[in-house]
């Protein structure tokens, strides 16, 4: 990711994870959100979703190298902690 994750790119990331989902063998997703600038609560949302989407399947998706202002986003809205877990 790159950029903004908002309302106009969501949907992409939210395509790629679950494209990524549907692979055979996968075991793990990381999102790596170095380079994004901004995220509302549509991104907020994808993440949300493919978390729970890759729990289901016994599959761990991660976010990495996440901006401080992301992190305070993810945080406060109680994502920081399962997103960043390791995987066990």
């Amino acid at each position: 990711m790159a950029g903004e994750l908002d309302l106009d790119t969501a949907p992409q990331l939210q395509q790629e994870i679950s494209r990524v989902l549907r692979q055979p063998g996968v075991r793990g997703i990381q999102v790596d959100l170095a380079e994004v600038t901004f995220c509302d609560s549509s991104g907020i949302a994808v993440l949300d979703a493919g978390f729970g989407e890759a729990a289901r399947n016994d599959i761990t998706l991660r976010v990495v190298r996440v901006p401080a202002m992301i992190a305070t986003i993810l945080q406060v809205v109680g994502l920081l902690q399962p997103l960043t877990r390791p995987a066990s």
